[in-house]
């Protein structure tokens, strides 16, 4: 019965670690989407935190300076500083 329920537990928590940005956090909103690309608006708050979730591959354009500690799915803990103006690729 233990063995069940931890199986159920790893696969709610791979549940909640694949979900859309948009559905788990009303910090992220769509500004256009189409067959070919989905543009994302993220405002958040300095100490908000945001529910466990996945972003597709994607390149991000940071309209203000960033900095926030990004907690995995494996538990590992990044430190993330992008400048205004900054690009990046994930």
């Amino acid at each position: 019965m233990l063995q069940r329920l931890f199986a159920l537990g790893l696969g709610c928590a791979a549940c909640v670690a694949a979900q859309d940005p948009v559905q788990v956090s009303s910090d992220y909103r769509v500004e256009m989407e189409n067959s070919w690309v989905r543009v994302l608006r993220v405002k958040r708050r300095p100490h908000e935190k945001a529910p466990m979730h996945e972003h597709l591959t994607s390149v991000p354009l940071f309209l203000t300076d960033y900095h926030q500690k990004v907690t995995g799915a494996d538990d590992k803990v990044q430190d993330v500083t992008r400048k205004a103006g900054d690009v990046s690729y994930i």
